[in-house]
């Protein structure tokens, strides 16, 4: 009986150390790259779904939420909002709020479209997966400082205009006959792909630690994860496959300390060319077809750094100097 009772003890204590390990603080690096993740929520119609990604968010340790012109302003005291943030109503209260999306996207230098559908001239499509790594991979060697993800209304999703504001598209894998998720729903599994690769990355930055100290190479498997490729951890993906995620590593080749421009940056690259090739007769207002949207996907899949778009913008003001 007395073996009986050890033995059930340290099963209990080696449960509670894993459950420990499980559930714990990120080490500071970690956490900053989850801090660096914003989420934004368009137009969102019920305040219950916002109070309800608020815990998700919470419960994988990313802080920072943002609502795009919400139908209630007071969604912050909203009874059925603080009901479902469940324990997490202080990060409830500070939830901020912009009155556009590019007012939302303005200091990041990444967005991602979080839709089932995909729009014309958007972003080839990824798995949350392999879109999660390639963003942790892009903030790790500090190409971009803040990324966002971006979800659209409960009834209707991203619209055209909004998805061409992002440069990424993941789209979560659902039945054919029903894919649409609930709001938080899609939330909590972005929060947990983040979460889960950057685990990943951790792991891989101990291991490697661990082999430099020892004297050994890391595995072709371990030099996989430490570069934000899935591992076999996760199921392998075929990189030729839309299905399985298109990757873009965004590294472009940029130099040591280059970084790529913020998305207001762009947007006003966007909109002045859009003035200088109208007032070069390039552009007809009355008919725009679509040229700008087209310039816009190119900039979007370009991935601009800030040297460029100020070399852009130098160039319209040329345009703008001779048409006048």
């Amino acid at each position: 009986m007395v073996t009986l009772q050890k033995n059930n003890s340290g099963i209990l204590h080696q449960q509670m150390t894993e459950r420990l390990e499980t559930h714990r603080k990120l080490d500071a690096f970690s956490q900053h790259l989850l801090d660096a993740c914003r989420f934004v929520l368009v137009s969102p119609s019920l305040s219950a779904n916002i109070g309800s990604a608020v815990r998700a968010l919470t419960t994988m340790g990313i802080p920072d939420l943002m609502v795009v012109a919400p139908r209630d302003a007071a969604f912050r005291e909203d009874a059925g909002a603080l009901a479902l943030a469940a324990g997490a109503e202080a990060r409830l209260a500070q939830v901020g709020s912009r009155p556009s999306l590019d007012a939302a996207l303005a200091d990041c230098q990444l967005a991602v479209a979080v839709s089932a559908e995909g729009r014309e001239f958007g972003p080839p499509p990824a798995f949350p997966g392999p879109l999660c790594a390639e963003v942790l991979g892009m903030l790790s060697a500090g190409q971009v400082q803040r990324v966002a993800f971006v979800f659209g209304t409960e009834r209707t999703g991203l619209g055209t205009a909004e998805m061409a504001r992002c440069q990424r598209w993941l789209t979560i894998p659902a039945d054919a006959d029903y894919s649409s998720l609930n709001l938080a729903q899609a939330v909590q599994i972005v929060a947990f792909s983040l979460r889960r690769a950057v685990l990943e990355r951790e792991a891989a930055r101990v291991m490697t630690r661990g082999e430099s100290a020892s004297g050994g190479a890391p595995s072709a498997e371990l030099a996989r994860a430490v570069d934000g490729y899935p591992t076999d951890v996760c199921g392998r993906e075929d990189a030729a496959s839309p299905a399985a995620g298109v990757r873009h590593d965004g590294s472009r080749g940029l130099r040591s300390g280059e970084r790529l421009a913020d998305l207001g940056a762009v947007e006003g690259l966007v909109r002045h060319a859009e003035s200088s090739l109208a007032a070069l007769g390039t552009l007809d207002p009355a008919r725009p077809r679509r040229l700008m949207a087209r310039l816009r996907h190119l900039f979007g899949r370009t991935s601009l750094t800030a040297a460029e778009v100020d070399l852009l913008r130098g160039i319209c003001r040329d345009i703008d100097r001779r048409t006048k």
